[in-house]
């Protein structure tokens, strides 16, 4: 990770989840326009700040994009939309925590600190909270 902008990006992470509480409070359909700001600064980020395999990163977000672009943000998806941002945190964290601990074999020569143990323990952890979830 990189740490010369770590605080930024908490800063910014502590602003954009106090703003999807907020929309979350007043009108769920305007979470929307939220996530679209989001995809806009990730690529800004990519385009100012990869240097080599910058066409991965994008490729990745395009992909994802088109996905999310498919949800229908209507009152009744609201749970099933806060199960897939937890499940996605969730993997997050977890992947760092236990690759950090246990982590021994490169995942791949892009990114050095990711390793098969945090791939392995972000997912085990993300579907054991899906799961813990969808039993609530």
């Amino acid at each position: 990770m990189d740490y010369k902008n770590f605080s930024a990006r908490l800063l910014f992470s502590l602003l954009f989840f106090f703003i999807y509480l907020l929309i979350l409070y007043i009108n769920f359909q305007f979470v929307f326009y939220v996530i679209i700001l989001i995809y806009f600064l990730i690529f800004l980020e990519i385009y100012l700040n990869f240097t080599k395999y910058k066409i991965i990163p994008i490729f990745y977000l395009l992909i994802s994009f088109i996905f999310f672009y498919n949800i229908n943000f209507n009152n009744q998806i609201i749970l099933f939309f806060n199960l897939f941002i937890v499940s996605i945190v969730s993997f997050d964290i977890f992947s760092y925590l236990v690759g950090n601990i246990f982590g021994k074999n490169q995942l791949t020569k892009i990114s050095p600190n990711k390793t098969i143990e945090g791939l392995l323990g972000g997912l085990i952890f993300s579907i054991l909270i899906s799961l813990l979830f969808s039993i609530y």
